[in-house]
């Protein structure tokens, strides 16, 4: 007899916000949200900060902010920007709070390629990107214990 298990647990992702902007300015002092940030710039210009660690924003990579991540963001110029902020459901809600550095070629691609798609098409491709994103997740970075205590959380979130 065999035991058959679902490797392919669904989990919920909700978009609550996609956009490719191309002025942006920065100069947000310690942030948090009850959202995931997911962004890609295709030029410089920009500075984001987590805790003691900052990180010039350039096209070498793309970046994933888990949600209840404290960030602080600017710039010295206007800049193009790829971003969209969403909720996902386990595991990720375990993944540690800290800025993540990701090969950009996901959203390099979606720039490039699908920034002008429309309709399902245009959802659809904003999931694969945030999907692919998920997927370069280092698998130590699950199990983070600098989540928020859940009352700290359900307050933030009722506050937005």
């Amino acid at each position: 007899m065999s035991i058959c298990t679902n490797l392919f647990e669904e989990f919920p992702l909700e978009i609550q916000i996609a956009h490719i902007l191309d002025d942006v300015e920065w100069n947000c002092v310690e942030v948090i949200h009850s959202g995931w940030f997911l962004f890609w710039n295709p030029a410089p210009g920009a500075r984001i900060i987590c805790g003691s660690t900052s990180y010039d924003v350039t096209p070498a990579h793309a970046f994933l902010i888990p949600a209840y991540t404290t960030i602080s963001g600017f710039s010295e110029k206007k800049f193009p920007h790829l971003y969209t902020h969403f909720t996902v459901g386990a595991p990720f809600d375990k993944v540690g709070n800290r800025i993540y550095l990701l090969d950009p070629g996901a959203a390099r691609n979606f720039y490039e390629n699908h920034r002008n798609s429309t309709g399902v098409e245009y959802i659809l491709r904003w999931r694969i990107l945030i999907m692919e994103s998920l997927a370069q997740l280092p698998p130590e970075s699950f199990g983070g214990s600098h989540q928020l205590d859940e009352r700290l959380r359900r307050a933030l979130k009722a506050a937005e």
